[in-house]
C-alpha cells in the first residue's frame, strides 16, 4: 500500500520531479557563469551561497506548493482516507518526498560547482565535507520550512510576505543581524571560505529549527483528520482579501516607520562651545556673540556645571544609562526668567536659549524646566501626552524642591508661582486628560497640581516605590519608531500606578477634595 501510494505521488507530480533537479542545476551554471558574478566575491562557492539564500527557496516553494498545498486544495487527498494507510504515513511519505528532491538537487548544485572547481578553488576533504554540512542543512531547513507553510493554503502568500518583510527590516534597519544566526550563517559570508572550523552553533540552531518547522507541519496535517489543512487550502472570501490586504499594508506601515525614524540624525555642533560631560551625558554651553566677555564664560561655565550635577543625579535615580545632549546658548538680549526652547531633533538632544548673566543656576524655575525637557527628549516627546505630562512635571517640580528631606503638599504648594491660577479643583479625569486641564488653567496651577501629585504619592508609599513608578515611566528607553507607542499603550500610567504602587488614580488626589465633593452632592 505504501509503494502505491509513492507511485500515485511520483505520478501526480512526475514533471516536476523530473525537471526540478535538471532546471535548477542548469540555471545555475547560467547563473554562475556570468563574468560579473563571478568576480564578485573571488569565489564560485561565494556565489553559489547567494544562488542558494535567493533562488533555491523559490524552487522549494514549487515543490512543497504542489506536493502539499495543491493536494489539499484539489482535496484529492480524500481519495487516501479509504485505505487502510495511517494518515501519518501518507504525510511522511509526502515529506520525505519532498526532502528527497530538494537534498538531491541541492547535492547536484554543490557536486556541479566542484567538479568546475576543484583546481581553482584549492578543495580539500574537509573543505568539501563542511560545504556538503551547509548546503544539505540549508536544503533540509528550506524544505522543512516551506513543508509547514503549505499547509497554512492560502494565508501562505501573505504569511511570508510578512515575514520575509520583518526580516529584511531586522536585518537592514534595527541592526539584528538575522544572517548571522540559524540556517542563514551556514551559507552566509563564510560558506565559501570557511576551512577548518565546523559550526556547531549555527548547525545546532538549524536542526532546531527543522524539528519546529517539522512538528508544525504534520500538526497541521494531522490536526482534525486534516479538516484544519483543507480549510485553509480554500480559496479566500472577499472579506478575507480585505482582511489580508489590511494587515500586509499595516506590517508595511509599522515596517516603514521603523526606517524612517532610525534614519542618522547629523550631531548638532555649537561653534566655540564649552563641553562638560558627566557620567550619563554632556552638556554643551556657549554664547550667541562673536567675542564674549569673561562674565558671559563664567556664567556659562556655572550652568554647566549646575545642570550637569542635576542631570547626572536624575539619570542615576531613573536609572537611565544616557540622557540626551544638553545645548545652552547664552542669548544677552533676554530678561531675566526667559528660555526659549530651539527646534531639534530629540536625537540631536536638547537646545535651551536663556540669559546665563540673568537667570541664577540654582533658579528652580529654570531646573525644573531643564529636567522636564531633558526627559522628553530621552523619550522622543512622548510624555508630552494627556496620560504621561502630569507625571513629568510633577517629578520636575518634586525632584527640583527636594532638599535634605522631601517636600510635603504645603511647602510645594506656597513655593508655586500663583500669577494664572483658576478657581478649579483638580478631578481624577484630569489626570487622562491632562493637556486640557492646563490650558484651562494655566501653566503655573498645572505645574502646582502635578507637583502635589507626586508628592502625594510619596506620602502614601515608601521611597523604593515611588522611585519603581518613576523608573518605569519616566526612565524607559523609548525607541525612535512606533514600537514605542505599542509600550506606551500597553504600560499605560494608570496599569504602571497599579502594577508598582497598588494605588488607584483617585487615591492621589487630595482627600480634603474628595470628601468636600461628597459633601457637595
Amino acid at each position: 500500500m505504501i509503494r502505491g501510494i509513492l507511485s500515485k505521488e511520483f505520478y501526480q507530480h512526475r514533471l516536476l520531479l523530473l525537471l526540478l533537479p535538471f532546471v535548477i542545476p542548469c540555471g545555475w551554471l547560467v547563473y554562475g557563469g556570468m563574468r560579473e558574478l563571478a568576480l564578485l566575491g573571488g569565489s564560485q562557492f561565494y556565489n553559489l551561497s547567494w544562488f542558494l539564500w535567493l533562488f533555491f527557496p523559490l524552487f522549494t516553494l514549487i515543490l512543497a506548493n504542489a506536493i502539499v498545498a495543491d493536494e489539499f486544495r484539489q482535496r484529492t487527498q480524500v481519495f487516501l482516507e479509504g485505505l487502510p494507510v495511517p494518515r501519518f504515513a501518507f504525510l511522511l511519505i509526502k515529506y520525505l518526498l519532498g526532502m528527497a528532491v530538494t537534498l538531491i538537487t541541492a547535492m547536484l548544485l554543490l557536486g556541479v560547482t566542484m567538479l568546475l572547481n576543484w583546481f581553482n578553488e584549492g578543495m580539500s576533504p574537509r573543505f568539501a565535507g563542511l560545504l556538503l554540512i551547509r548546503t544539505f542543512l540549508w536544503a533540509w531547513c528550506c524544505w522543512s520550512a516551506l513543508f509547514a507553510f503549505a499547509f497554512l493554503g492560502r494565508y501562505r502568500f501573505a504569511t511570508g510576505f510578512v515575514l520575509i518583510f520583518t526580516l529584511m527590516a531586522l536585518e537592514n534597519q534595527l541592526d539584528i543581524k538575522v544572517s548571522r544566526f540559524g540556517p542563514f550563517a551556514l551559507i552566509g559570508e563564510q560558506f565559501a571560505y570557511e576551512r577548518f572550523e565546523i559550526p556547531i552553533v549555527p548547525i545546532a540552531y538549524t536542526l532546531g529549527l527543522i524539528a519546529v518547522f517539522t512538528a508544525i507541519g504534520f500538526s497541521f496535517g494531522l490536526f482534525r483528520d486534516a479538516n484544519m489543512a483543507s480549510m485553509l487550502a480554500e480559496k479566500m472570501s472577499f472579506r478575507e482579501k480585505l482582511a489580508m490586504t489590511a494587515m500586509i499594508i499595516g506590517v508595511l506601515f509599522v515596517i516603514v516607520s521603523v526606517v524612517e525614524r532610525r534614519k542618522s540624525t547629523e550631531p548638532l555642533y555649537l561653534p566655540g562651545s564649552i563641553d562638560v560631560a558627566y557620567a550619563r551625558g554632556t552638556v554643551s554651553v556657549a554664547a550667541a556673540v562673536a567675542t564674549p566677555k569673561d562674565e558671559e564664560l563664567d556664567a556659562l561655565q556655572r550652568h554647566a556645571k549646575s545642570t550637569s550635577e542635576l542631570l547626572n543625579e536624575t539619570g542615576e535615580y531613573l536609572g537611565i544609562a544616557g540622557l540626551p545632549k544638553l545645548f545652552l546658548v547664552h542669548r544677552p538680549d533676554f530678561g531675566s526668567g526667559r528660555f526659549e526652547l530651539g527646534d531639534l531633533d530629540t536625537r540631536q538632544g536638547v537646545l535651551v536659549r536663556l540669559n546665563a548673566r540673568k537667570t541664577a543656576p540654582d533658579d528652580e524655575r529654570w531646573l525644573r524646566m531643564v529636567v522636564r525637557s531633558v526627559l522628553m527628549a530621552h523619550q522622543h516627546n512622548r510624555l508630552d501626552s494627556d496620560t504621561r505630562d502630569w507625571v513629568n512635571t510633577g517629578f520636575a517640580v518634586w525632584w527640583i524642591a527636594r532638599k535634605d528631606t522631601v517636600e510635603t503638599h504645603e511647602q510645594i504648594d506656597s513655593e508655586a508661582p500663583t500669577e494664572d491660577r483658576v478657581d478649579r479643583e483638580l478631578r481624577e479625569s484630569d489626570l487622562l486628560r491632562w493637556r486640557a486641564y492646563k490650558k484651562e488653567v494655566g501653566e503655573s496651577r498645572a505645574e502646582e497640581s502635578a507637583g502635589r501629585l507626586v508628592a502625594a504619592l510619596n506620602e502614601k508609599t515608601t521611597p523604593e516605590t515611588l522611585r519603581a513608578f518613576l523608573v518605569q515611566v519616566l526612565g524607559y528607553q523609548a525607541p525612535y519608531d512606533v514600537r514605542a507607542t505599542i509600550h506606551d499603550s500597553w504600560y499605560s500610567v494608570r496599569s504602571v500606578l497599579r502594577s508598582t504602587t497598588k494605588l488607584e488614580l483617585s487615591d492621589l488626589i487630595p482627600s480634603s477634595r474628595k470628601s468636600g465633593k461628597e459633601g457637595g452632592r
